[in-house]
């Protein structure tokens, strides 16, 4: 009962990390086809970012609160999978902004991706 019990609280917040990297890799690939990024694409970023980052931690926040509303102590062997995929779609969230910011950074010329020639 735990498990779909935790998963359905988290459903929200796993679905909005995945909506926001969504966001962002459409303009990258619109990014990528054109060759060049635009001032407005890199406010779009940036913005998107923001959003991925706010999505994560409002995830990880509403992870422990079911947890502890559940009565789920800690790191339950019982709950590894769940603890296993909210963990992976954080990282993907990680991932995703990673990729966004080598794209603004090397817009600003903070750090130039390097030719591949």
């Amino acid at each position: 009962m735990g498990h779909q019990t935790l998963m359905a609280k988290m459903k929200p917040s796993i679905m909005k990390i995945v909506k926001e990297s969504e966001d962002v890799f459409s303009v990258c690939a619109e990014i990528a086809c054109e060759g060049a990024m635009t001032d407005a694409q890199k406010t779009e970023l940036e913005a998107q970012i923001k959003d991925i980052k706010d999505a994560i931690a409002a995830a990880t926040q509403a992870f422990h609160a079911a947890k502890k509303e559940l009565g789920i102590p800690g790191i339950s062997l019982d709950m590894n999978d769940e603890h296993a995929f909210c963990l992976s779609v954080c990282a993907f969230g990680r991932l995703t902004v990673d990729f966004a910011q080598a794209l603004v950074d090397d817009k600003t010329g903070t750090k130039p991706i390097a030719s591949p020639y």
